[in-house]
């Protein structure tokens, strides 16, 4: 860092409150030490994203979360449609299967992104334990994943 920063000319400084220029220099010190900070190397389209839940790896924006949320209406099922469409692409879903069948996987397809999948489901399992929250049976969440892939995938 360099010790002395130019805040502007030196006519300006001379004309300047001497505590201006201390909050000044404070201010440009704070911004040079957080350029050098672990957090200044996010990049910024992933500042203004939140994570689904911690350590979910699942990133979407506030303001889209509340969306989903006021969308669902408390309704779990209708909340883990939401999620999938947010999360998952056509493409994604192209050749892909939910699940496998008993840990199989039919010849020419591949699993959809398990920590995706993982995500979303505790999402919402959790979101249907909440007061007010209408309840969604487990098979019933996973049969609905079934069939938003195949149907997905050809849309």
């Amino acid at each position: 860092m360099k010790d002395h920063v130019q805040l502007g000319t030196e006519e300006e400084e001379e004309t300047a409150e001497p505590e201006d220029i201390r909050v000044a220099r404070g201010f440009l010190k704070n911004v040079a030490l957080y350029q050098e900070s672990p957090a200044a190397l996010i990049h910024p389209s992933q500042k203004a994203l939140q994570e689904l839940f911690p350590n979910s790896g699942l990133f979407l924006s506030s303001f889209k979360l509340a969306s989903i949320m006021h969308q669902c209406d408390h309704d779990s099922l209708r909340l883990f449609h939401l999620l999938y469409e947010h999360f998952f692409t056509a493409e994604e879903c192209t050749n892909a299967v939910a699940f496998g069948r008993h840990g199989k996987i039919p010849e020419g397809k591949q699993l959809l992104d398990q920590s995706k999948v993982d995500g979303i489901l505790t999402y919402v399992r959790r979101c249907a334990t909440m007061e007010n929250w209408k309840p969604v049976e487990e098979a019933k969440l996973k049969k609905a994943l079934i069939n938003k892939c195949r149907h997905r995938s050809v849309q």
